[in-house]
């Protein structure tokens, strides 16, 4: 398929649209994903399948991801109930919910120590808007602390800035990818962030900034929209 054919290795399910035609069809889509050869992350049959880090191995350095929704309307995966591994906050499931949040460290911190690299991938934050909400920094800089190496946030339809932490990082949102929201030039503009690695360690961090095109597929720009892009994540340079 398309997805195998452009190299994903792992796919996060957990959004507020996974559940839309119901719980039999969010199980049949995260066993074709993992049928396909990729890694599903997010979204399961019950709490502990949905909560479930996903560990690849790359030239010798371990990659953990870890993933969670924190928009809503797909359901909460329970203990014997599909659904998506969830945290309530703001803005749509708010308040933040301290419980919720300290196991979320918790298993970041829990990956983070058999791990070299700990991803988290939230979805979050408010739409149309290049300004994440308080509790995105709030749980982004819980999520640091506990070891996450980089999150990387979705949701929002805009790209959002950077929150740096030592030499660590919060990218609030990408922005859309493949996406056909073409009402207005900010859901069409995104990036790819491009990670390098050397034994563990995070030595480099490029944002490669994109249009969608005619055809709702990401086309890479350079020039003054590229800059544009790059302005709206408070600029180019991601690591301190």
């Amino acid at each position: 398929g398309g997805l195998v054919d452009a190299g994903f290795d792992v796919l996060t399910l957990a959004n507020n649209h996974a559940g839309d035609y119901g719980r039999p069809a969010l199980v049949e889509t995260v066993r074709a994903v993992a049928s396909s050869g990729i890694e599903p992350l997010g979204a399961g049959a019950h709490r502990g399948e949905a909560w479930r880090p996903v560990v690849l191995e790359r030239a010798g350095i371990r990659v953990g991801f870890l993933a969670f929704n924190a928009i809503g309307e797909t359901w909460r995966a329970g203990s014997r109930s599909a659904g998506a591994a969830s945290l309530r906050m703001d803005p749509r499931t708010g308040p933040l919910d301290p419980v919720e949040l300290r196991s979320v460290a918790n298993r970041v911190r829990r990956l983070a120590d058999r791990t070299d690299v700990t991803i988290v991938l939230p979805h979050w934050g408010d739409q149309y808007t290049h300004e994440p909400v308080p509790d995105q920094r709030l749980v982004g800089a819980r999520l640091l602390e506990a070891g996450a190496t980089v999150v990387v946030g979705g949701h929002p339809h805009w790209v959002q800035d950077v929150q740096r932490h030592k030499s660590r990082f919060v990218v609030h949102s990408l922005g859309n990818f493949v996406f056909d929201m073409d009402f207005m030039r900010e859901t069409q503009e995104g990036f790819i962030l491009d990670l390098t690695f050397r034994e563990g360690d995070l030595v480099d961090a490029q944002p490669t900034p994109y249009v969608i095109g005619p055809d709702f597929a990401p086309r890479l720009v350079t020039g003054a929209e590229a800059r544009a892009i790059l302005d709206d994540i408070d600029g180019v340079d991601l690591l301190p």
